[in-house]
């Protein structure tokens, strides 16, 4: 099975350099520019994080065979940071024909202590700002599953659930402004229901409105 750019899945044991090596990765594509806080999954994220806890008796896994896309979720601390680390994404990636740094693209990596080992993926790269990334990081990198019955509740309780927030009408206009969203819980507090931890999104199958 190939990705949107052709690129087979990957096996575990390709996605676990992935894993190993993606703080290095994003330094080499933002110049060095700090990142503020970061996220990834596509199945990879998930898998990994129930992988690790699995090794210690905290939870059973049954692994996957392979791994599709890396999606990745960043954010930096300024709009200069952000501006200079774009520089650097476009020189690495290339960019789009509107003249931005392409956010969708291929990347190797490869295992230090075995360079015959690679890992090639398609990366889908999301940016956002720290005040809403619990909510970008549920929006691209939760279940489908989740993402689609956080967004129905969010319409139960007369909000809108978006990369950018959990949004709702202010009284007396007819802008919408998000609300602050900077952590995951903040999503779940805000359409009032459970928190769905990352070690259970695999296994997720409904929600209830409380």
């Amino acid at each position: 099975m190939s990705g949107s750019l052709g690129i087979e899945r990957m096996s575990l044991k390709q996605a676990r350099l992935w894993d190993k090596n993606i703080k290095q990765i994003m330094e080499t594509w933002f110049g060095g520019v700090p990142v503020h806080t970061w996220g990834f999954a596509g199945s990879l994220g998930r898998y990994l994080d129930v992988y690790k806890k699995s090794l210690f008796g905290l939870t059973s896994l049954t692994p996957p065979d392979s791994i599709g896309d890396v999606d990745i979720i960043v954010c930096f601390s300024s709009s200069d940071e952000r501006e200079e680390a774009m520089f650097h994404l476009g020189r690495h990636v290339g960019y789009q024909q509107n003249g931005k740094p392409r956010q969708r693209f291929p990347w190797t990596t490869y295992n230090k202590d075995d360079v015959s080992d690679f890992a090639t993926a398609q990366v889908d790269l999301f940016l956002t700002e720290p005040r809403s990334f619990g909510a970008t990081e549920l929006f691209y990198l939760a279940p489908q599953s989740l993402q689609e019955s956080l967004r129905a509740i969010a319409r139960y309780r007369g909000l809108k659930f978006a990369p950018t927030g959990v949004w709702r009408a202010e009284p007396n206009s007819i802008e919408s402004t998000p609300l602050k969203t900077e952590y995951r819980s903040d999503v779940f507090d805000m359409l009032g229901v459970e928190e769905v931890t990352t070690a259970n999104m695999s296994a997720y199958a409904s929600y209830v409105i409380r």
